[in-house]
């Protein structure tokens, strides 16, 4: 059923009439199927213009997109020979927001995985506070090879997030589902974004 419907709300994104999609909606589940879930969502605050752009799973990747930016931005100046160390210990401490961007997976993503995947949120999880230890043991020691070892597991963690786990809700839940997380996501904050900017704009 929940396939059924991600695929008409696909037809209604890609420009079919609600006429036509209603009416494909009723021959599928019938018509009190779809009176019920007229009254049961019709006073969500749904947004009304680029859908896809207030899509949590797509802030989640354009936190990654900043993530990444910085992290070349730290590779460029670990390049030098006089990498300014005062630059490296600035970059690695807002490298640290990163906390932010796994309190959204763990805290929010996490209590919605099957539990057949607990075996892979473990290692989720252990793998994001590496990145973490590793990152405030840099900062305690300023050994650049600790930071190059934070950049690589960062990087190896993004690959997870796009490959498994993002796919993983796109593909179980609409978008109507999924903007309940913005509410968590505000509580935690956003990582080198601003999360209220971006759903703004």
């Amino acid at each position: 059923k929940l396939e059924i419907i991600n695929q008409l709300l696909a037809e209604l994104e890609s420009g079919k009439s609600e006429e036509e999609v209603k009416k494909k909606f009723i021959k599928e589940f019938g018509e009190q199927e779809y009176l019920s879930l007229l009254g049961r969502y019709e006073s969500l605050p749904f947004p009304k213009e680029n859908e896809e752009r207030k899509n949590p799973l797509v802030f989640l990747a354009e936190e990654n997109g900043a993530l990444r930016a910085l992290k070349r931005n730290i590779l460029l100046e670990l390049s030098y020979e006089d990498a300014s160390q005062d630059h490296l210990n600035w970059a690695a401490n807002r490298m640290l927001q990163v906390k932010k961007h796994y309190a959204k997976i763990q805290d929010v993503l996490f209590s919605f995985l099957g539990s057949d995947l607990k075996e892979e949120q473990n290692i989720i999880r252990s793998d994001e506070e590496k990145v973490i230890r590793l990152l405030s043991d840099y900062l305690l020691s300023k050994e650049k090879g600790i930071l190059y070892d934070a950049l690589l597991q960062l990087e190896k963690n993004i690959e997870k997030e796009n490959h498994f786990l993002l796919p993983y809700f796109e593909e179980r839940y609409s978008l109507e589902q999924m903007m309940f997380f913005f509410d968590d996501f505000k509580r935690i904050g956003g990582c080198l974004l601003s999360l209220e900017d971006w759903i703004s704009r």
